[in-house]
């Protein structure tokens, strides 16, 4: 038996590799209810209802100041520990040998964050943003896929009305990004110092983010037009690596009139990054969203990914639940089909 496991091992050794493509989710540092289940959308709407706004240009529009702490967690949050010890390159062979014993796909993360918004002016901090993804294949010599994340970061936002409608804002952000991805198989975890084998990564960025928006307000459509960089910057070494924050840039246009009690919104996002796209479709993500009182109901759509949630803010208090599925590149032969239910706890001081 012994034998024929270990003749199966020299066999797959000998095969050419397939490079790990990590997913675009892992890539973009986009974190929270909102931002997650608008998905690109969130570059075209000013709703932050859990964080600042995507695009900081939204910052110059007339608001009131407005300071909140947020836990937001989805999916598997009895990983949490094992999420930030596995990015962290501190994992045992016991943690790794759990993930074994899970499904197919098992994917959680988690958030903690703070922020404070005016009018012109945004400071925000995330001490921790986790998140850890397994993919087990082959039942009868289990390969293990497993990614892993672990960011901290502090950004600052500035913007200003330029005239005839139009604003500019600017994000400054420093990010240090502690993450693995690896690909091994259960029989590698029983050699001596088998936790080697995800050499993780201990990265930070200094990254710039511009953006521009175009907003005729007394239209009652309330049109906006925007384009945003993100993740545009400076890395802490020249080497790069599968889980850097990757370059994007995003227009988007959107309509936000009032229809019935509340208020509207629908949007068009299209987004350009050095990731690989199979067709421009998937470039492109619907958004929308409709606020009436003390409720927001969102959700969007593109051509791998399906979003749908809500969020109730009432007196101090910001509560949301949201659904993801997402399909995404594994490799260059397989895609990847996750679900996820993200629940978020707001606190307004």
């Amino acid at each position: 038996m012994y034998s024929r496991v270990a003749l199966l091992v020299l066999i797959l050794s000998t095969l050419p590799a397939l490079a790990i493509q990590v997913p675009a989710s892992f890539l973009n540092t986009r974190h929270g209810l909102y931002r997650q289940t608008l998905g690109p959308a969130c570059f075209s709407f000013d709703l932050g209802g859990d964080s600042v706004p995507c695009n900081p240009a939204f910052l110059a529009k007339e608001r009131a100041s407005d300071f909140k702490v947020q836990i937001f967690g989805g999916n598997n949050i009895s990983y949490l520990n094992e999420a930030i010890e596995i990015s962290k390159g501190e994992a045992t062979p016991e943690m790794i040998r759990r993930l074994f014993e899970e499904s197919s796909v098992s994917d959680m993360q988690g958030m903690l964050s703070a922020f404070y918004m005016t009018e012109k002016f945004s400071i925000s901090y995330e001490p921790y943003a986790v998140r850890l993804q397994s993919t087990i294949r082959n039942s009868a010599l289990p390969e293990l896929t497993l990614f892993g994340v672990m960011d901290e970061s502090i950004s600052t936002q500035f913007a200003s009305y330029i005239g005839s409608d139009f604003y500019l804002g600017l994000s400054l952000r420093y990010l240090r990004r502690q993450s693995v991805a690896a690909r091994f198989f259960a029989t590698d975890i029983a050699i001596e110092n088998g936790s080697a084998i995800l050499n993780p990564q201990d990265k930070s960025f200094f990254l710039v983010e511009p953006g521009i928006l175009f907003s005729p307000e007394s239209n009652y459509w309330r049109p906006e037009i925007s384009l945003t960089l993100v993740n545009g910057g400076i890395h802490s070494t020249s080497d790069s690596t599968p889980t850097d924050p990757t370059p994007e840039v995003h227009f988007g246009a959107a309509i936000s009139p009032e229809v019935g009690f509340g208020r509207w919104g629908f949007s068009f996002n299209s987004i350009w990054s050095s990731s690989e796209y199979e067709s421009g479709l998937e470039m492109l993500t619907v958004g929308s969203y409709y606020q009436l009182g003390i409720l927001t109901v969102l959700g969007s759509l593109s051509a791998r990914a399906q979003s749908l949630g809500f969020n109730v803010a009432f007196n101090h208090l910001n509560l949301g639940l949201s659904f993801l599925n997402n399909e995404e590149k594994l490799d260059q032969v397989e895609n990847l089909q996750t679900q996820q239910v993200l629940l978020l706890l707001g606190i307004e001081i």
